[in-house]
């Protein structure tokens, strides 16, 4: 490119073309100005729609927050009225069972009935006093000795911080040869323990939450006569296992 008496001359070097343009100096520093300030607008406009497009990333994950903490308050009220009901109970429990003989245990039916009935737990293998297990209630459904059981998962750690884990519910029969068990989500369990405990059923508690779960009999050899209560944390580490005899009460549901 070359300018001689107000020509400005174009060469393309590969095709060989030549383009002559009658433009005075002022002219081209005029044009050169243009150009320059119209590269400026468009990087300004670039910069200023990337900078819309992040600020729409960053409300957007705000908005997500916002809707993320308003269901975890729904949940929180829910779980709220869960935990006071419960405490209600508790306490009416104790008041009438203190009425009735003087004590302040916990009252549980000893005779049949077509309603759930309670059981205390028979043996806690392990218990780090993060959650625990009350209200627990189990119900024969049929003449197979399907049974119906329900609990409350209670948090128990004093500040009432959130808890989150897996729960593996497992009916079983170690006293015949081989053992045999029944798992409640339908997982993989070798060796008494879920093959991965993250299949189990999650939750995430401040106060407690409402347990339910159903297990079905073998249809042929021994009964399920136990319910063994598995909670793991959410690294893996198995915070409570309580179990539960329930050969009792579903000899009571059957004989009936």
């Amino acid at each position: 490119m070359s300018i001689q008496d107000n020509f400005l001359t174009i060469i393309f070097k590969k095709t060989g073309r030549i383009l002559s343009f009658n433009i005075t100096t002022g002219k081209l520093i005029a044009s050169l100005s243009l150009v320059f300030l119209l590269n400026v607008l468009l990087i300004f406009f670039i910069f200023q729609y990337g900078n819309l497009r992040y600020k729409k990333r960053v409300l957007v994950k705000k908005v997500s927050s916002m809707e993320s903490e308003m269901e975890q308050m729904r949940e929180e009220i829910k779980e709220a009225r869960h935990y006071k009901r419960w405490a209600d109970n508790i306490i009416y429990r104790r008041l009438y069972a203190g009425s009735m003989n003087g004590q302040g245990s916990s009252f549980y039916s000893s005779g049949f009935s077509n309603e759930s009935l309670k059981l205390k737990p028979e043996s806690t293998v392990i218990d780090n006093s993060l959650v625990g297990i009350d209200d627990f209630q189990v119900k024969s459904l049929n003449l197979e000795l399907d049974f119906e059981l329900s609990f409350n998962l209670v948090n128990k750690d004093r500040r009432h911080r959130h808890i989150s884990g897996y729960i593996t519910i497992v009916g079983g029969n170690e006293d015949v040869i081989p053992p045999v068990y029944g798992v409640f989500p339908h997982i993989e369990f070798k060796n008494g323990a879920p093959v991965d405990y993250q299949e189990g059923l999650s939750f995430a508690i401040k106060y407690l939450r409402p347990i339910k779960a159903r297990i079905n009999q073998p249809s042929i050899g021994p009964k399920f006569n136990e319910v063994m209560i598995m909670v793991y944390s959410t690294e893996g580490e198995l915070i409570l296992k309580q179990g539960f005899n329930i050969e009792k009460i579903l000899q009571m549901d059957y004989n009936s």
